[in-house]
């Protein structure tokens, strides 16, 4: 195991646009709340758009609202030349992104869409639960509704010819007659009922294209003459295909190219293969991409391509998670271990990089702990790593409890994938916490193709085994150290981090966990759809009452809950309502045979919880349950005032107070 030590600074250089006032005296923190206030540009995929002429990066700048227990969105323009942003509209509300009707608890994508003379932003916009296609002129004269259209707005794009391509959903009328008729007269189980889900079925998941002229008239155009239309839009731009002649398997190799004057270029050099991600083109016409490189592809950098020279350079950005888009130079939605998202512009010759906007100017108030990022490579030559957070206090010699947070550790070290476990809040309570990115098998996902490693990765037992060594390997490196309490650890997870801490709990006591999302079951499968029960028939026999292995021993070592006597940790649920039913079972095997549990279930949550007051309440009771196992601190709910005495009571009932002596 290689330990490298990353020193956070004293004090965070946050730059910010003129304007900005000095940010007040430095303060320990942050907590819960100050996570939660943290302004946020775009999503995970970025969603920048940068003006045709180049003056201005347009983005969505979104902040909880706690009153409304709902999120702000504002349409900001930030000039790329420097200076103050400017908010030109209001986006309304949080919009649920939704996969074939079934919504996941994530934001849908709200790229803004540029027109072609710059002068105006098309978006779009929450209005009482609808997803509208607005436009915002930038001289600040107001937005408007460009074109009331019967469906939720999916995406826009300006057409160079002057008018927008609009993708949006079925009718809200549709949707709506067909929710009274199934309430009416009941409906016939069919392929959109998924009761894992819900007992409704999904709506219906139908795409519809429009174009929109700037005077707001719409036109119905067949899926053929969108695919022609994006298609004339996106010719002159880079791509990233497989190589000419390359396998269909999984993760090809790659090959940057662009169309220039009727001729196909391509890169050719070393910094064009591997981890290639996001072309785009630059004003002097290169082409930029972003690149993954070094320890467990944690290395960041943009690769910038000349196409007429094949000369091509890497600007490297150590481990900052970025999202960009090219012009006079690349502007990047950028984030670190410490450091809440802000805007950047790399210059593209040289790699220098200038903040051009910090939302969160005052993060830079926090006393911010040491972090450390560990590196193992396992016994197959699979690299992982994890960040480990110091306690807020930290003295040497000292050994501290420990929480594990799953299951990517990329960027802002925020609270986890889905952002349930807030790290530096942790930390200031006196907690080292140990954020895992979990390990992949990127060579064997280059060999095979997506349905053999499929396989291979569950029968084999390949994914659990390499997960539980890399995490075996970081807790007994800590424990070696002298820097936690063996005793005193905690495992959190969701989604695939929820799999891990299953799992980890059939084979070990740790003194308490906290899961958000519901664990593998034989009734999973029938609580979904036909076709993801369809799709699984392809790997042979797979049904839970198979008879036939291998599948059948598969299911007998899955199904975390026909092993819950192995499961000794007090457990924490925090399962939203469309996840509820794949957690019953094994919370009702843990309360029979009295392992300490509680369920705490969100309405309208989803895989993900997106409304603020249900992430504020998931963060704060799962802090107060690891508080009150590991640390024997109580701290009250003034709206659950009984909290303390139920917990004390699952604490006197377990088998194992009983054996005490």
């Amino acid at each position: 195991m290689v330990v490298r030590l990353l020193v956070v600074l004293a004090l965070l250089v946050c730059a910010s646009p003129a304007g900005h006032a000095r940010p007040p005296a430095r303060v320990a923190g942050p907590t819960i709340t100050d996570m939660i206030e943290l302004a946020e540009l775009g999503t995970v995929y970025g969603e920048l758009a940068l003006s045709p002429d180049g003056a201005y990066v347009a983005v969505f700048e979104r902040r909880a609202n706690l009153a409304r227990n709902d999120y702000d969105h504002m349409l900001v323009l930030i000039p790329t030349r420097g200076g103050p942003p400017r908010t030109i509209a209001d986006g309304g509300g949080f919009i649920r992104h939704a996969a074939d009707g079934r919504r996941t608890g994530g934001p849908a994508d709200r790229t803004p869409a540029w027109s072609p003379d710059s002068l105006s932003v098309a978006f779009i916009a929450e209005r009482e639960g609808r997803a509208e296609l607005w436009r915002a002129r930038i001289d600040g004269e107001g937005a408007e509704q460009l074109a009331a259209l019967d469906g939720d707005v999916i995406s826009v794009l300006w057409l160079s010819d002057g008018r927008l391509l609009v993708d949006m959903g079925p009718t809200r009328a549709g949707l709506a007659q067909e929710a009274r008729q199934d309430a009416d007269f009941g409906y016939r189980v069919d392929d959109r009922l998924s009761p894992i889900f819900s007992l409704n079925r999904m709506p219906r998941g139908d795409v519809r294209s429009v174009v929109v002229s700037d005077t707001g008239q719409v036109e119905t155009i067949e899926p053929a003459e969108r695919a022609a239309l994006t298609a004339t839009e996106a010719a002159h731009l880079p791509v990233i295909a497989p190589q000419p002649g390359a396998a269909a398997v999984q993760a090809p190799p790659r090959e940057v190219r662009i169309n220039r004057d009727g001729r196909i270029w391509r890169c050719s050099t070393g910094l064009c293969d591997g981890d290639i991600r996001s072309p785009m083109l630059l004003a002097n016409g290169d082409v930029a991409f972003l690149r993954f490189s070094g320890f467990a592809r944690a290395e960041t950098g943009i690769v910038v391509w000349t196409p007429a020279t094949g000369a091509a350079r890497n600007l490297p950005l150590d481990q900052d998670r970025i999202a960009c888009v090219g012009g006079r130079e690349i502007y990047c939605l950028r984030e670190s271990t410490a450091r809440p998202r802000e805007l950047i512009a790399v210059n593209p010759r040289t790699g220098a990089t200038r903040v051009l906007y910090n939302p969160n100017p005052a993060w830079s108030r926090f006393t911010l702990p040491r972090v450390e990022r560990i590196d193992f490579t396992d016994q197959r030559g699979l690299e992982s790593y994890a960040h480990l957070v110091y306690p807020a206090g930290y003295r040497r010699g000292q050994r501290y409890p420990l929480v594990i947070v799953q299951y990517r550790s990329h960027g802002f070290l925020r609270g986890g994938t889905g952002g349930d476990y807030p790290i530096y809040p942790y930390a200031a309570r006196g907690y080292f916490v140990l954020s895992v990115e979990r390990p992949d098998d990127l060579v064997r996902q280059t060999q095979v193709d997506a349905d053999t490693y499929f396989v291979e990765q569950n029968l084999s037992d390949e994914e659990d085994r390499m997960k539980r060594e890399a995490l075996g390997a970081f807790l007994s490196g800590l424990e070696r150290r002298g820097l936690i309490d063996p005793q005193r650890i905690a495992i959190t997870g969701l989604s695939d981090g929820s799999e891990t801490l299953y799992r980890a709990l059939l084979r070990q006591h740790f003194a308490a966990a906290v899961v958000s999302t519901h664990p593998s079951e034989r009734s999973a499968l029938w609580l979904q759809s036909e076709t993801l029960r369809a799709y699984l028939r392809r790997y042979g026999d797979i049904v839970p009452w198979t008879q036939s292995e291998p599948w059948r021993s598969w299911w007998s070592t899955n199904a975390i809950s026909e092993q819950s006597s192995a499961i000794d940790t007090p457990l924490l649920f925090n399962i939203g309502h469309s996840e509820a039913m794949g957690a019953m079972e094994l919370y009702v095997r843990l309360r029979e045979q009295r392992t300490p549990t509680e369920m705490y279930l969100y309405p309208d949550a989803y895989h993900l919880k997106w409304r603020p007051l249900q992430v504020l309440a998931s963060q704060e009771r799962g802090m107060a349950w690891i508080d009150f196992w590991l640390r024997g601190v109580e701290v009250e709910d003034p709206r659950d005032p009984e909290r303390i005495a139920r917990w004390r009571a699952l604490r006197q009932a377990a088998p194992a107070a009983e054996a005490a002596p």
